[in-house]
């Protein structure tokens, strides 16, 4: 049941993020932003590179989650890796494209106090409230 406040403070930990700092989203999305331009831009070697380390991250991860059942979440945190590690090495234009997504879905540049984050922030925060009740009524 640790899982449960991991992921009730987690979620309580986002949603203060988006309701009441969305410039310190918007200069941390900036910053991902330019480190994804360089590795997209440089050779694609450096790109190959990074997705064949995250693929033999994945791999580790999925045979420990198999061999150890009480690791199972490290088989699902496995099978994550191994997609983003295939979007680098196979579809980095998917994986650029994912990355512009989320940074409008989170936290658009030009509606940083939108209806649209608070929203979201506020339902993240209702779900991680209820998570925490669930696990400490237990």
């Amino acid at each position: 049941m640790w899982y449960l406040l991991l992921s009730g403070i987690l979620g309580l930990f986002f949603a203060i993020l988006i309701l009441f700092f969305p410039s310190f989203l918007n200069r941390v999305s900036k910053v991902i932003d330019r480190e994804m331009q360089v590795a997209f831009e440089s050779s694609s070697a450096s790109r190959m590179v990074n997705g064949l380390i995250l693929l033999l991250a994945a791999l580790f991860l999925i045979l420990t989650g198999n061999w150890y059942p009480q690791l199972w979440p490290l088989f699902y945190i496995g099978i994550v890796a191994l997609v983003f590690g295939m979007f680098f090495i196979f579809f980095p234009r998917t994986l650029n494209f994912l990355n512009e997504l989320g940074n409008y879905m989170i936290a658009p540049p030009e509606e940083s106090g939108s209806f649209q984050r608070v929203v979201a922030g506020l339902l993240l925060m209702l779900m991680s409230a209820y998570i925490l009740y669930v696990y400490f009524s237990r």
